[in-house]
C-alpha cells in the first residue's frame, strides 16, 4: 500500500465515524461494487431456483450464504479507489477470479457466521494471511472498538436486508385496487398456486436487490473499520502527515530557486503594489430613496391588509367550522383475526394472512432458537466439565472390571518390589552420603506407589508430574493433597532445575511422610527419628 496515493483522509476515528468513512467510499463506486456483485449474484439465484424445484424458495437462502465469496468484489473497488487506482467493472471481475478462491471452503463453514466477518475480510484478501498468522492478526485488530463496532454493523445490516423487503412488498400490496384479487403475501401459504408462485418471484427478487444495496455498505463499514484500527496501530496519519510536509518542503525550495532568478521588473512589480495597497479606497455615498421605491411599500403594505381581511372572513364562515368524523382502528387488536366470525372483519384480507405468518413464524423462531440454545448448552457442559465425566466413567468401569496398576508414573518406576522396606531410613542414607537425586526420587516414587495401590488414585502410565498433581488434588484429603504438592516441587527443582532442598526441608519431608503414606506392602514405614536410630 503506497500511502502517498490515497484519496481520502486517513485520520484515527471513532468506530462509528469508521463506518461512516466505509460507507463514503462505497457511495463513490457505488455502481461498481452493485453491478459485480450483481453478475455473480443473479445466475447464481437463477441456477439455484433451477436446481432446486418444488424448493425453490430456498434460493435466497444459497445467496445469502455465499455471501463472503462474492462480497468480495467491493473490497476490490473500494480498497484500490482508497489507495488511487479505482478500477472499472471488467477490472473487478478479472479481480474477483483470483480473490474468490482464498480460503473459500472456511469462509463457507467455520468462518460463515464470525460476527465480525466484515473486520475479518481484509486480512485474508488484502494481507493473504492464514492459519495462526491470520489468528494472531485477527485478535490484535478486534481490540478496542474495531470489534464491536464490526458486530453493530453486522446487526443494522441484517436488519435493513430483513425489513426492506418487507416494507416493499407491503407497498406493493397497498398499490393494489380494492377490486383485484391479488394477494402478494399468498406465497406464504400457497392458497393459489398462481399467485404463490407470482408473490414468491417477487418476494426473492426484492430480497436479493435489497443484499446487493446493503453489502457494499456492509464491506465497506468494515474496511473503514480496518483501515481506523491500522491507522491506530501503525501511525498511518503521522507518515502521511511526514510526507506531505516534505513535498511541501520540495515544493518551497524549487519556488526559492526560481525566485532567487527573478530580474529587476520583478522588484518594480512588488514596489507598484505596495503603492497601490496604501491608496485609500473609494467609499460610495448612501443612495437616497427614490419616490418609486417608496411607492412599491405602499403597495406591498395595502397587499397584506388585503390578505388579513380575507382570513378574518374565512375563519368567521361557516365552511371552515364543518367536521367529519372518521372511525378508524386504533390498534390492530381492534380488528377481528377470527376466520369463523361470521360478521366481515374490518382489517384487510392480505393484512390478516401477514399476522397469521409472522405469528407463526415467531413461534417457529422462538421454538428452534430455544432448541439450538438447549443443545449448545449441553455440549459446552460436555466439553466443560469432560475431565469429570471421564474420571466417573473410568472409576465405574474399575467397580465392575480389574484395572491394571501402572509400573511407571512420570518416568519413575514405582513397583513395590523396587522400593525398600524402609523408605523414609534409606532416603535419609542417601541423602547423607550425598545422593540427594536419589533420596528424593526415591520419596517421591514411594508416594506415587502407595497412592495408586492404597488410596487407588487412577493414575495413568504415562501421567505426568502435573497430572498427579491434578489426580491427587481430587482424590485425597487436603492436607495429603498439600504435603505431596510441597513433595512434587522439591522433586522438581532437584531432578530439572538442580536446586536441592535444604537439609531441614527434607528432614521434614521425611518426618511428615509416614502421616500420609505406608508401603506397597500396607507396613506403615518408621518415622524419621527411628530412622536416625
Amino acid at each position: 500500500m503506497n500511502l502517498s496515493d490515497v484519496s481520502a483522509e486517513i485520520r484515527p476515528r471513532g468506530h462509528w465515524a469508521a463506518i461512516d468513512f466505509g460507507f463514503r467510499l462505497a457511495l463513490r463506486r457505488f455502481a461498481t461494487c452493485v453491478g459485480a456483485s450483481a453478475i455473480v449474484v443473479v445466475p447464481v439465484f437463477a441456477l439455484s431456483v433451477w436446481a432446486l424445484g418444488d424448493h425453490g424458495w430456498l434460493a435466497p437462502f444459497v445467496v445469502w450464504w455465499t455471501k463472503p465469496l462474492w462480497e468480495r468484489a467491493t473490497l476490490i473497488v473500494v480498497s484500490r479507489d482508497l489507495f488511487g487506482d479505482a478500477p472499472g467493472l471488467r477490472e473487478t471481475l478479472r479481480a474477483m477470479r483470483d480473490e474468490m478462491p482464498k480460503q473459500a471452503w472456511q469462509s463457507l463453514t467455520l468462518r460463515r457466521l464470525s460476527p465480525t466477518r466484515s473486520l475479518d475480510l481484509p486480512v485474508v484478501q488484502l494481507e493473504g494471511l492464514s492459519g495462526e498468522a491470520r489468528t494472531r492478526r485477527l485478535n490484535l485488530l478486534r481490540r478496542g472498538q474495531a470489534g464491536p463496532g464490526a458486530v453493530w454493523l453486522l446487526v443494522v445490516c441484517a436488519h435493513l436486508e430483513g425489513f426492506i423487503p418487507l416494507a416493499l412488498l407491503m407497498v406493493v400490496q397497498l398499490f393494489v385496487p380494492s377490486h383485484v384479487d391479488w394477494d402478494v403475501f399468498s406465497f406464504l401459504f400457497e392458497e393459489d398456486a398462481a399467485q404463490a408462485t407470482v408473490g414468491a418471484l417477487l418476494a426473492n427478487s426484492l430480497y436479493i436487490a435489497t443484499v446487493l444495496l446493503v453489502a457494499p455498505f456492509y464491506v465497506a463499514g468494515g474496511f473503514g473499520l480496518y483501515i481506523n484500527r491500522r491507522t491506530e496501530l501503525e501511525g498511518w496519519d503521522l507518515e502521511i502527515a511526514f510526507r506531505r510536509m516534505a513535498d511541501r518542503l520540495i515544493a518551497q525550495e524549487a519556488g526559492h530557486r526560481r525566485r532567487s532568478g527573478a530580474t529587476a521588473s520583478g522588484i518594480a512589480a512588488v514596489v507598484l503594489a505596495a503603492l497601490i495597497g496604501f491608496t485609500r479606497p473609494a467609499v460610495a455615498e448612501p443612495e437616497v430613496e427614490s419616490r418609486d421605491a417608496v411607492e412599491a411599500v405602499d403597495a406591498e403594505q395595502a397587499e397584506r391588509d388585503d390578505a388579513r381581511e380575507q382570513i378574518v372572513e374565512i375563519l368567521a364562515g361557516d365552511a371552515f367550522h364543518d367536521r367529519d368524523v372518521i372511525s378508524v382502528p386504533r390498534f390492530v387488536l381492534d380488528w377481528s383475526l377470527d376466520p369463523d366470525e361470521d360478521a366481515d372483519s374490518e382489517m384487510p384480507a392480505w393484512i390478516e394472512g401477514f399476522f397469521a405468518w409472522l405469528a407463526w413464524f415467531i413461534a417457529v423462531l422462538s421454538e428452534t432458537v430455544l432448541v439450538a440454545f438447549g443443545v449448545v448448552a449441553i455440549g459446552y457442559a460436555l466439553y466443560r466439565y469432560r475431565d469429570e465425566i471421564r474420571r466417573l466413567l473410568d472409576a465405574g468401569s474399575r467397580e465392575g472390571a480389574f484395572e491394571p496398576i501402572p509400573q511407571t508414573l512420570a518416568g519413575l518406576d514405582v513397583r513395590p518390589e523396587s522400593l525398600p522396606e524402609d523408605v523414609v531410613a534409606a532416603g535419609l542414607v542417601a541423602w547423607r552420603e550425598g545422593r540427594a537425586r536419589e533420596a528424593m526420587a526415591l520419596l517421591y516414587r514411594a508416594s506415587l506407589s502407595a497412592l495408586v495401590r492404597d488410596r487407588r488414585v487412577a493414575l495413568s502410565a504415562g501421567a505426568t508430574e502435573r497430572d498427579c498433581l491434578r489426580a491427587v488434588a481430587e482424590a485425597v484429603e487436603e492436607a495429603c493433597a498439600r504435603y505431596f504438592a510441597g513433595l512434587t516441587r522439591a522433586w522438581q527443582l532437584t531432578a530439572y532445575a538442580h536446586r536441592q532442598p535444604t537439609d531441614r526441608d527434607f528432614e521434614r519431608l521425611c518426618e511428615e511422610w509416614p502421616a500420609h503414606f505406608t508401603t506397597a506392602t500396607g507396613r506403615s514405614t518408621s518415622g524419621a527419628g527411628g530412622a536416625r536410630g
